[in-house]
């Protein structure tokens, strides 16, 4: 049963004696169609409540044709305009003229800023800076606190793909704030739970991200969206992978990649793929981690997702360094290394720096190995690094230096960065 758009609009406008105000709230609480119905009504609701509507009746209705039916092509004129310039003279542009300003606008640069968060996060963050000038300029308080909650959100997933994550936990929680003054935000508030629980995966913060991405998983089946609640299941075992259960975190994607196999999903399928060859990789099954790998693969370069496709490279080199084919190692990680910073993934490509130091030194190729040493301990410095894994590089590159570093060392290094829970660097007792 659904509620009819009159009921739907009269609660808006809070008109209790015409219906049942208690009714509908309660319902919207489990129906994703009547939520949406409501989101797009309010912006009608504030525009009926506008006094020019009922003191002149042809300006009220040209404003609406104005804002409903010519909104989508001034708005794609607007963003012809800023694609041919510069995307950091976007924001003043917008400022200059005031007409390009419309929510068709805003939301057509945050799916701009979306296609472009595997290809280059620093731009898709830029764009998201137009896109919040144009969510502030609306005059709409509703649309203003929708919008800018949906840039917000947005905004937190550049900054995460940068590995700026406090950055990201504070746009998450400004996204929060906005919803707060939208009348149905429980389904959007499950999107900003996703994404904080990816965020707080990389932070290690895994208790955190699981109440989050619990959270995120209830709202989508109580709203009877499976398909999304299926894709947070993804990052809950994500976080059983992280915390040792590599068994549990394999069954699960085993089951996840059925549905989204079924589904046609195929991003999402090749994010599990990547996710199993992972695991199969840590259970020592070299030939199904490739299988796994090789498929991801092929889906992200066919997708055109170039960060995910990175990271499916990285565990198959990896993989190979594993297995002492230091050659072949070196060639994939530095094409790797080169891929991530290219798209300004800069933690991803400091690690990949510490992975090539250790081939070097395996070799004993000392001079190649100090120089990935120093550029290692500079990236992390540019990353304002902990100050413990700043001491941990910092006593690579020493130990590199003298000639005294092993591949273990290396490897005691490496696994120091990535550890969940520590907060002091201790050098190792061993020396080969």
């Amino acid at each position: 049963m659904h509620f009819e758009e009159w009921e739907l609009l009269a609660f808006l406008d809070g008109e209790v004696e015409l219906v049942d105000a208690e009714a509908i709230r309660a319902h919207l609480q489990s129906c994703a169609e009547c939520a949406g119905t409501v989101k797009g009504l309010g912006e009608i609701s504030l525009l009926l409540r506008d006094p020019l509507v009922h003191q002149d009746r042809g300006v009220g209705f040209d404003r609406l044709v104005s804002e409903f039916l010519q909104d989508d092509g001034s708005a794609d004129a607007a963003m012809a305009n800023l694609a041919s310039r510069p995307v950091d003279t976007w924001s003043s542009m917008i400022v200059r003229n005031p007409a390009w300003v419309s929510e068709s606008l805003c939301r057509l640069l945050v799916d701009a800023a979306r296609s472009q968060y595997e290809r280059d996060a620093n731009r898709a963050l830029a764009i998201t800076d137009a896109a919040r000038t144009v969510a502030d300029l609306l005059q709409s308080p509703q649309s203003v606190a929708s919008l800018r909650a949906t840039v917000a959100k947005e905004r937190a997933n550049a900054l995460r793909l940068l590995g700026r994550y406090d950055e990201a936990l504070t746009e998450l929680d400004w996204a929060e704030r906005f919803l707060s003054h939208v009348p149905v935000s429980d389904f959007e508030l499950a999107f900003v739970n996703w994404t904080r629980a990816g965020v707080l995966l990389h932070m290690t913060r895994f208790a955190e991200a699981l109440i989050a991405a619990g959270d995120a998983i209830r709202t989508f089946t109580d709203f009877g969206d499976h398909h999304r609640a299926a894709q947070v299941q993804i990052i809950e075992a994500g976080l059983y992978y992280e915390q040792g259960d590599v068994q549990r975190a394999l069954e699960r994607y085993q089951q996840l990649a059925v549905h989204f196999e079924s589904s046609g999903d195929e991003l999402t399928l090749a994010r599990l793929e990547a996710n199993l060859a992972a695991c199969e990789m840590s259970l020592d099954d070299g030939v199904a981690a490739r299988n796994h790998a090789e498929k991801a693969i092929r889906i992200f370069a066919r997708l055109g997702n170039t960060s995910e496709e990175l990271r499916v490279r990285w565990t198959l080199a990896t993989a190979l360094l594993r297995e002492e084919r230091l050659e072949e190692a070196l060639e994939s990680l530095q094409a790797v290394h080169g891929g991530f910073k290219k798209i300004g993934m800069q933690g991803e490509a400091a690690e990949t720096l510490l992975e090539l130091t250790e081939i070097h030194v395996r070799r004993q190729e000392w001079d190649s190995a100090l120089a990935l040493a120093r550029s290692a301990v500079e990236a992390f410095r540019q990353m304002n690094a902990p100050v413990h894994i700043a001491d941990a590089v910092a006593w690579l590159e020493r130990a590199v230096q003298s000639t005294n570093a092993t591949g273990p060392l290396v490897t005691y290094v490496l696994n120091h960065v990535r550890s969940t829970t520590a907060e002091q660097f201790t050098p190792p007792s061993f020396t080969n």
